[in-house]
C-alpha cells in the first residue's frame, strides 16, 4: 500500500509524480530510510549541490498565492546553492513556467525533497513569522534576502500594458483575503488603507 500524503491543490494528477510511502514491509524500510535522509536534509544541502544533484520543492498547499511563494523559495536556495538542480511539483505550473531558478517543473519527485509549506505556522496561529523565511530557516539558510518576483514573456507584458493603459494614478493590486485564516487582515483594516492609497493610487 502506497500513501502519498496531502496532494498539491488536489490535482489527482500530480499523484503519480509524488515519491510514494510505503506503508507495508519490506518496501516500507525504504521509505523510512529515505524519510530519515529528508529529515536532515539541511546538513545534506551543501553536498548536493557540490555534486549538481536535484532536489524537488512541492508546493504542497497547492494555491496560486502558495506557488509564488514557492519560487521564492527556490529562488533564495540557489542563492545559497547555484549548483542545486531544482524541480518544483506545483498544481499551477503556468505561473513559474519562465521563472530561471527553476529547472524543471511537475518532473517526478527525487530522492530528495523539501515541502514549500507552512502547516506548523497554522496550527500554532504564528503572526510574526513570514513564511519564506520559515521554509528556509527549516533548511537551515538563516541568511537571505527574498523578494517576489513575477517572470513574464513579451506578449504577456505587452497584453497587460493593454489592460491599465487608461488608468493614469500609479496602480494597486490588492488581494485582500486568503484561505488560510492566519494570512488574513481585519475588513476594517483594509477599507481603511484602500480610502487612504486610493487618493493617489488605481486599486485593482
Amino acid at each position: 500500500m502506497k500513501n502519498y500524503g496531502e496532494i498539491p491543490g488536489g490535482q489527482q494528477e500530480l499523484r503519480n509524480l509524488l515519491y510514494p510511502f510505503y506503508e507495508n514491509y519490506p518496501l516500507k524500510l525504504w521509505s523510512k530510510y529515505r524519510w530519515w535522509k529528508n529529515k536532515k536534509l539541511k546538513y545534506k544541502l551543501k553536498i548536493l549541490n557540490s555534486k549538481n544533484k536535484w532536489l524537488t520543492v512541492i508546493n504542497r498547499l497547492g494555491a496560486r498565492g502558495d506557488t509564488l511563494i514557492t519560487a521564492n523559495v527556490i529562488r533564495c536556495i540557489k542563492e545559497s546553492y547555484e549548483n542545486l538542480k531544482i524541480n518544483c511539483i506545483s498544481p499551477y505550473p503556468e505561473l513559474i513556467k519562465y521563472d530561471p531558478a527553476i529547472d524543471s517543473i511537475n518532473a517526478s519527485e527525487t530522492f530528495y525533497s523539501f515541502d514549500s509549506s507552512y502547516f506548523e505556522l497554522l496550527v500554532r496561529n504564528e503572526q510574526n513569522e513570514n513564511v519564506v523565511e520559515h521554509n528556509l530557516k527549516r533548511l537551515g539558510i538563516n541568511t537571505f534576502f527574498y523578494k517576489s518576483t513575477f517572470f513574464l514573456i513579451e506578449n504577456e507584458v505587452s497584453w497587460a500594458k493593454s489592460q491599465v493603459i487608461n488608468l493614469k494614478k500609479p496602480l494597486v493590486a490588492i488581494s485582500t483575503r486568503s484561505k488560510d485564516h492566519i494570512k488574513n487582515w481585519p475588513t476594517k483594516n483594509w477599507a481603511e488603507l484602500i480610502e487612504e492609497i486610493k487618493k493617489n493610487s488605481s486599486i485593482v
